[in-house]
């Protein structure tokens, strides 16, 4: 299998993102695809371990609600890649912006793309703390909430993404089953 790209063009540009077209030979027959070229992002499962629960965010979601009648999600803290800040600082930040809780013990545990329609790096994270140092609810107008679920909830019973689902289901493949 071997991309030859023939043009790129940019349907759309704003501060955070691109709008491609590429138009695209594959196997010797010609191809078009849109995506978008967006920042990465970070995404942090934060667990309270005085309460011994997750600390989730509940934040509307526009596209959510035009698109499935959705108003918000629950779902981890997470934020764009668009400081010039390790991507660790960034993640820590964000944790305190949204949640107020001070990033105790902080572990990497991994990445993952958008590789459909998007180009974007999710760099995933746990976070352990039994300590807010501050209120929370995000930067501007965020609206952010906090919600508290129990270690074992079942995921596919929120209404989240699918890095939150994935995040609480490694969780309690690696945390849940040592007790």
């Amino acid at each position: 299998m071997k991309f030859k790209i023939k043009k790129i063009l940019v349907l759309f540009k704003s501060k955070l993102i691109q709008v491609k077209k590429i138009l695209f030979e594959l196997n010797g027959k010609n191809n078009e695809q849109i995506y978008i070229k967006g920042p990465d992002s970070v995404h942090i499962l934060i667990v309270d371990t005085n309460l011994n629960k997750f600390v989730l965010v509940k934040q509307p979601r526009l596209p959510l609600f035009i698109e499935h009648k959705k108003e918000f999600t629950i779902e981890t803290c997470a934020g764009t890649v668009d400081k010039d800040k390790s991507i660790d600082q960034i993640a820590k930040e964000e944790v305190i912006e949204e949640t107020g809780y001070s990033p105790d013990k902080f572990i990497k545990i991994g990445e993952a793309f958008s590789a459909t329609k998007s180009s974007e790096k999710k760099h995933l994270y746990l976070c352990f703390s039994n300590k807010k140092i501050s209120k929370g609810g995000g930067v501007d107008d965020e609206n952010i909430d906090l919600v508290y679920m129990d270690l074992d909830i079942d995921p596919l019973k929120l209404d989240t993404d699918i890095v939150t689902l994935y995040l609480i289901t490694w969780y309690q493949k690696n945390y849940l089953k040592r007790k």
